[in-house]
């Protein structure tokens, strides 16, 4: 016959698992665990009763099991799925998320669909958000669309106050894997920025206390269809804190002050901030007289950092995924140069220089070329 607990031994067992060190819980988890325990009935006499309770203090003991594994990566590294989604993406994407990962799992069911905000990471601008998202009815990979197989599209918003500095940020395509017939675990990526323009800053200061972020999704698509027939409109709300101590990358930012004469103009390649998530590059660059902005002409496509080929000192080809403007004010005059950041994915610890190339296709050598430090 199993033993049985007492609910006082098992507040003990769990805050003895807490003073060991084995297992980091955020107070919100420990305050659940508590009220739980403090909602079981007492079990002294009737056998039956108690027999009921037990089992169901067994089921909690094993929920809060899998709830600290997912708040805690190390105690679940041998918990398939229920773990660190970064870690678990780790080898498709080559990912470091899970040196700065801070557990969430929060879970919204909506329209037959549940979202788990797994876990989060955050470098001061760039919030990383570890996603579960489990569908009501199974579907086979026929089901899914051609290129469609890594990712799933949704409408989302990410909001948070530092300071007085009210910032948002879109991903709209998580990138991941799918684990099962009805489980896609994948990451997207917020690039938090002010939503008008005046109120933009280069950076923001990060409080010591912990930061509220809301981050709301309005609509999934279940990838078994292409088009607006996949779209599933719901409500998935999560609220979680982001904190300096153990969210926060290491960051490192130079200001190289280097410039390119190119046939239209020069660009002006100004600050690199090199985090574990990104290579951001801010930049100056002469916007096309026809079309305006940074959208560019056929012969000056050689401007738009989209195509630029950016390489680290070991050889690592770094990718474009954003691109955003820093100026306090929209530009009057198509003529008129507003800074901007490109984000590229990160370059590898202790690169020692960026290199940044462009060409058009019909050309045998690159229009411009730049060696730019990171030290």
């Amino acid at each position: 016959m199993s033993e049985i607990y007492t609910d006082e031994q098992i507040r003990k067992l769990l805050n003895k698992i807490n003073e060991k060190g084995d297992v980091e819980v955020s107070p919100q988890f420990h305050k659940r665990v508590q009220d739980t325990l403090n909602s079981l009935p007492q079990r002294r006499s009737n056998r039956k009763r108690l027999a009921k309770v037990s089992a169901l203090v067994a089921s909690f003991l094993m929920i809060s099991a899998i709830a600290i594994g997912s708040l805690n990566p190390t105690f679940a590294t041998d918990i398939p799925v229920i773990g660190s989604v970064f870690k678990h993406l780790n080898n498709i994407q080559n990912s470091i998320y899970d040196d700065y990962a801070v557990g969430v799992g929060e879970s919204q069911t909506s329209k037959g669909i549940t979202v788990t905000v797994n876990d989060v990471a955050f470098d001061g601008k760039r919030v990383i958000v570890g996603y579960i998202i489990k569908f009501e009815k199974p579907f086979t990979f026929k089901d899914i669309p051609d290129g469609w197989e890594d990712k799933i599209f949704a409408w989302d918003e990410l909001k948070l106050t530092i300071g007085r500095n009210r910032l948002k940020a879109y991903a709209n395509t998580i990138y991941g894997q799918y684990t099962d017939s009805n489980t896609f675990m994948g990451v997207g990526k917020y690039d938090l920025i002010a939503p008008n323009p005046e109120d933009r800053t280069e950076d923001v200061t990060i409080p010591q206390q912990p930061i509220d972020a809301i981050l709301k999704i309005s609509m999934i698509s279940d990838n078994r269809k292409s088009g607006l027939d996949s779209e599933i409109k719901g409500k998935w709300n999560f609220k979680f804190q982001l904190t300096k101590d153990n969210a926060i990358a290491d960051v490192k930012v130079v200001e190289p002050k280097i410039s390119v004469k190119t046939e239209f103009g020069e660009i002006k390649f100004n600050k690199v901030r090199i985090s574990p998530f990104s290579t951001d590059i801010e930049y100056e660059a002469p916007q096309d007289p026809i079309l305006g902005g940074y959208e560019y002409n056929d012969d000056r496509s050689y401007l738009s950092p989209g195509i630029w080929v950016v390489t680290d000192d070991t050889g690592k080809e770094l990718k474009w995924e954003a691109e955003y403007g820093l100026g306090l004010k929209a530009p009057k005059n198509k003529e008129d140069i507003i800074p901007r950041v490109v984000k590229f994915t990160f370059a590898n610890p202790g690169s020692k220089y960026i290199n940044i190339s462009s060409k058009l296709k019909s050309d045998k050598s690159p229009r411009f070329e730049v060696k730019i430090p990171l030290e």
